[in-house]
């Protein structure tokens, strides 16, 4: 009996689990603003024994510039909201920090386009594959080869910057 009481209170409780997390993601989807693929490049940072050399510092300090230039913005814009940015009701609640080499980034730029134009290239080969159009077939075969004979290229360069990058 004492079997049968336990799994029922477990099921209640999983069930109050799942509805409250159900309540959640409603409340998140409707009140968060969700921006996806969106970068900013920063240039003239200090050198990284200004942090020193520790990510999270710089992390921190950026996040933190973020958020005052966001306030500020928000209560220029918005003055009938001003008691809520001051009270951190808005506020950033996620980003992902990447620091990368300058130098590579034409170069995964190029990566990038290339792998998008791949994707497009495929997609069209499936469809004359599916309409048996030999002729653009054969063409966008020869595309997909130059797409990764650059890719390839890109690669390498990558590589060996990285070497070069490593021995300085």
């Amino acid at each position: 009996m004492i079997d049968v009481v336990c799994t029922c209170v477990l099921m209640a409780f999983y069930k109050g689990l799942v509805k409250q997390q159900d309540d959640y993601f409603k409340r998140y989807d409707t009140e968060t603003l969700t921006i996806t693929k969106f970068s900013y490049m920063l240039s003239n940072l200090p050198a990284d024994e200004f942090f020193n050399n520790d990510d999270n510092i710089f992390r921190m300090r950026l996040w933190l510039q973020f958020e005052k230039i966001l306030t500020e913005q928000g209560e220029r814009e918005y003055p009938e909201l001003r008691q809520d940015f001051q009270d951190n009701k808005y506020q950033l609640s996620d980003i992902q920090f990447a620091k990368n080499n300058f130098k590579e980034g034409p170069i995964i730029a190029s990566y990038i386009q290339n792998s998008e134009e791949l994707e497009q290239q495929e997609a069209r080969l499936s469809k004359f594959v599916e309409e048996y159009r030999e002729d653009d077939i054969t063409k966008t075969k020869k595309n997909i080869e130059v797409l990764h004979v650059k890719m390839d290229k890109d690669k390498e360069k990558m590589k060996k910057m990285k070497g070069t990058d490593n021995k300085s």
